[in-house]
């Protein structure tokens, strides 16, 4: 069972057994990597593989709820450390937000942030809400005019962050409530 499994994983079909063509079901559930593959033999060579989790691109490849958290957090860990090198930027990433024209490709994005990273004091993460390629991130922002609640929807394509679209509003002071 173990080789078939590895198979079924790298999506080729497991080695028949039973040379009769026939269609049945098979679940395979993974608690480890948290995949579960739900496969149908359809005749001794021909295997249909869904996975319940996303598919990335056409790799194959799936990224866990927690491997997406980790690239998002990354990103966030940025305005804090001021180390733009650990980000995993797709090459035609964009970023929009609601002060600014849609930024698009990877060394744009990346001088924007080189820019405001000196303005950002901390970074307190309130929750992330994670669904099929999106993550949604709510924190907030110190900088050196305040604190700004940011709500930012990330899309992971290919294990990298494909684009990020801000939406914040600044914290107002008592003279701005009156």
């Amino acid at each position: 069972m173990d080789l078939t499994r590895k198979r079924l994983e790298r999506g080729k079909s497991p080695r028949p057994t039973n040379p009769k063509p026939r269609r049945r079901e098979i679940e395979i559930a993974e608690n480890a990597g948290g995949k579960i593959w739900v496969a149908t033999l359809v005749n001794v060579r021909t295997l249909a593989l869904r996975r319940t989790s996303e598919i990335i691109g056409n790799r194959g490849e799936t990224m866990s709820r927690e491997e997406k958290v980790a690239l998002v957090e990354a990103y966030l860990d940025c305005f804090e450390t001021k180390d733009l090198s650990k980000l995993s930027f797709a090459e035609d990433v964009t970023f929009e937000g609601p002060r600014m024209p849609m930024l698009a490709g990877r060394e744009t994005v990346l001088g924007f942030l080189a820019h405001i990273l000196p303005m950002v004091r901390n970074i307190q993460l309130k929750q992330h809400i994670v669904e099929d390629e999106y993550v949604a991130t709510v924190f907030d922002m110190e900088t050196a005019n305040g604190v700004d609640h940011v709500f930012d929807r990330i899309r992971i394509v290919d294990g990298q962050i494909k684009s990020i679209h801000a939406f914040y509003y600044s914290e107002q002071t008592t003279e701005e409530q009156k």
